[in-house]
């Protein structure tokens, strides 16, 4: 488990700022989804502390050629750092799991924030064993 920090890239009307996941370049190379962990079932997850954020839309695309499995997961308890929450905090589905084939793109969310929502899981995994791939991300919020 893993924050990732939405970062401040630009400003919008009203002077509300675009919030975008710019870490270890998931927005422009990617990050692979390839590891011993994974091979087992195991996850890549990027978790997002959305407290105070009207609205967040998220693109994924899988640049490499073997499928990626994908889940967006909600978390309503409140929390001072979100290295608090627990896998079983992160309880309501907000996209079923779901398979990226390889060299696709996809808008998976895009929603207005409620304010009971406090954080978002966005999950992956090689949908076959050891069949790695790359997966890349545009996360807008604001």
């Amino acid at each position: 488990m893993a924050e990732k920090r939405l970062v401040g890239v630009s400003k919008t009307l009203r002077n509300n700022y675009l919030w975008s996941d710019t870490k270890d370049n998931f927005d422009s190379a990617g990050v692979a989804v390839d590891d011993g962990v994974y091979d087992t079932g195991g996850f890549e997850d990027r978790d997002y502390d959305v407290r105070g954020l009207s609205h967040i839309s998220i693109d994924l695309e899988n640049t490499g050629a073997n499928s990626i499995d994908y889940t967006l997961l909600g978390a309503t308890k409140p929390f001072t750092k979100i290295s608090e929450l627990v896998d079983a905090d992160y309880h309501l589905a907000e996209v079923a799991e779901t398979a990226l084939a390889g060299t696709t793109r996809v808008a998976i969310y895009d929603e207005t924030l409620t304010s009971r929502i406090t954080a978002l899981r966005l999950r992956a995994k090689e949908t076959t064993p050891t069949s790695d791939s790359t997966l890349r991300g545009d996360v807008n919020a604001r």
